[in-house]
């Protein structure tokens, strides 16, 4: 096999998994490609995981990371909010278009709602 950067070999094992996963027949050779690419990725992904409790992290980096997080996790927060926005309009108009009374009634209890949660608003 020639000489791959251990991305490419890491690319075209991925094929074959693909290829695999789609129940694609495979060749005698891809058998002994996949095997050889097993091998040398294999070897590499030990040599990282014996020393990953050599890695050292300044306490800088690790509030970084930290705050990475953390802007992630709002980010999913809000796209989780979006989402559940966007269905609850889409069940409204289909509920509307089921029985048109449905809005009058989601009017009324939106305003009682409203009122309940701030009583000064209700204009007395």
């Amino acid at each position: 096999m020639k000489t791959l950067s251990y991305k490419k070999k890491w690319e075209e094992l991925y094929k074959f998994r693909c290829q695999i996963a789609h129940n694609s027949q495979i060749t005698k050779d891809d058998y002994d490609k996949i095997k050889t690419l097993v091998n040398e990725l294999k070897t590499k992904l030990q040599v990282a995981i014996d020393r990953l409790d050599q890695i050292e992290v300044s306490d800088e980096e690790k509030e970084t990371i930290a705050e990475n997080v953390s802007v992630n996790d709002e980010i999913r927060k809000v796209r989780v909010a979006n989402t559940l926005r966007t269905i609850k309009a889409e069940a409204l108009k289909a509920a509307v278009r089921i029985d048109p009374t449905v809005s009058l009634a989601l009017a009324v209890l939106e305003g009682w709602q409203s009122v309940s949660k701030n009583p000064d608003s209700s204009g007395k």
